[in-house]
């Protein structure tokens, strides 16, 4: 398979954000024990903020491990109630809040890939419309950081496993989102980078796949994994 060209000839892209779009400089547990951080530091409930920090990423990540299998996705508000080990006073308000002070830890590490914003005018220009999808248990946390990388705009819609309650590659949640915006499936192809959530999500929803292997490090793909096009980068991307 030519690693160098792929074609959309669909009308709708749906296109997966993070190691696709956008590259996030540090590791899942990095910005999130300092994002855990801010939510410790806002609301000062008391007690050991190292200790705090430890236990709630502990919780963090092993719920981050137990999806993997259920592919199911947690809302914002059960982490909350992990991470204080309590329900919290105005619970709207203050989840909110910790929300917002949560999702700052990995905007800040997180830039746009070279191609990024060539690719999106390319793609808005012949005439595409353009999905964002994205396993996050945290809608916010991707609507605000497209919005700061100033790239908001060039998406009809943003959908977000935490919006859905389960993830990719689980068919429903393209199927979802087809019937959410009215799309046909024969009318859409998904572009993300990941063969086991990405371009499995696709083949389970009966979409067309294209894969982005910026590390080289997809060249034997069977089965449900290969994609119909793969390519290095966005730029391999063509509009036929």
């Amino acid at each position: 398979m030519d690693k160098n060209n792929a074609f959309i000839k669909e009308t709708n892209i749906l296109l997966d954000i993070e190691g696709t779009l956008v590259k996030v400089k540090e590791p899942f547990e990095t910005h999130s024990e300092r994002g855990i951080g801010y939510m410790f530091d806002f609301i000062q409930p008391g007690g050991n903020r190292e200790k705090f920090i430890s236990r709630a990423l502990d919780a963090l990540v092993k719920k981050q491990e137990a999806i993997t299998h259920t592919m199911k996705e947690w809302p914002f508000e059960d982490f909350i109630r992990k991470a204080f080990g309590r329900k919290l006073p105005f619970q709207d308000v203050i989840y909110a809040a910790l929300e917002e002070e949560y999702i700052k830890a990995e905007i800040e590490v997180s830039e746009l890939y070279e191609d990024s914003v060539e690719f999106l005018i390319r793609a808005q220009t012949s005439g595409r419309d353009l999905y964002a999808v994205a396993n996050n248990f945290s809608a916010l946390q991707v609507n605000t950081m497209l919005k700061k990388l100033g790239v908001a705009k060039f998406f009809s819609g943003i959908y977000v496993s935490g919006d859905c309650g389960f993830r990719k590659p689980r068919p429903g949640f393209l199927v979802s989102l087809c019937w959410e915006y009215n799309l046909k499936i024969k009318d859409c192809v998904i572009v993300g980078d990941m063969p086991e959530c990405d371009v499995l999500a696709g083949k389970n929803a009966l979409m067309r796949t294209i894969l982005v292997d910026r590390l080289g490090q997809f060249d034997d793909l069977k089965g449900d994994l290969e994609p119909d096009g793969i390519v290095n980068s966005l730029e391999g991307i063509n509009f036929s």
